[in-house]
């Protein structure tokens, strides 16, 4: 991910089969790029099926660009059984994120009951894959956004640093019995983000979460 204005990133992704992704640059989430705010939550809490888990495993999110951009019938194969099985997991963690960064915005992760009504809220499926975060969670997530938040307004404008996103499984949910290679994808974590201000890039490599 590239700092390339003020408000504005540059997200490309490189996938472990070798496809390469770049990412629209939407509007900031309170002073962080929209696509580092969901890496952190969703790396923190573990939401192995949302937007960053499922690219790492072949989807292709409308918008999403393929490099050279050209979408070929692997591709859009692999993405559609990807999503087959885990629409509803992407969703999820969409809304889930969603209220942990309104929480972080509005400074509520130190007000338990305010935390737990806007959580209580939060969209649902009928069979979740997890419980709602709990206060100390809510509060580690609040304190690694800060965090990042920090790091990446201390970088410079056109400096850029590269992550790994660590997969377990290889395809949707529905099949994970099915497979323990490991999958991974470009993405933000806190190790990197301490070092962005000196311009420093990460190796393309496989590792388990950082923190």
């Amino acid at each position: 991910m590239r700092r390339t204005a003020e408000e504005r990133s540059t997200t490309l992704v490189r996938r472990d089969d070798g496809v390469m992704l770049e990412l629209p640059s939407y509007a900031p989430v309170h002073r962080l790029p929209h696509d580092l705010a969901h890496f952190v939550v969703e790396r923190t809490l573990g939401l192995s099926w949302g937007f960053w888990g499922s690219i790492a495993a072949g989807a292709v999110f409308g918008g999403v660009e393929v490099l050279p951009r050209k979408r070929t019938a692997r591709v859009k194969e692999r993405s559609r059984q990807v999503m087959k099985g885990a629409s509803s997991r992407v969703t999820e963690a969409e809304a889930v994120v969603g209220s942990v960064v309104e929480i972080y915005q509005r400074r509520l992760d130190r007000d338990r009951a305010a935390a737990r009504a806007l959580l209580s809220g939060t969209w649902r499926p009928t069979h979740p894959s997890r419980e709602l975060p709990t206060q100390a969670e809510v509060r580690r997530v609040c304190q690694e956004l800060s965090d990042a938040e920090n790091r990446w307004l201390g970088m410079a404008i056109g400096s850029s640093v590269t992550l790994i996103w660590p997969r377990r499984e290889a395809t949707s949910p529905r099949h994970k019995a099915r497979s323990t290679r490991r999958r991974r994808t470009s993405a933000f974590s806190r190790r990197a983000l301490t070092r962005a201000a000196d311009g420093d890039r990460y190796p393309y490599k496989e590792g388990g979460r950082t923190s």
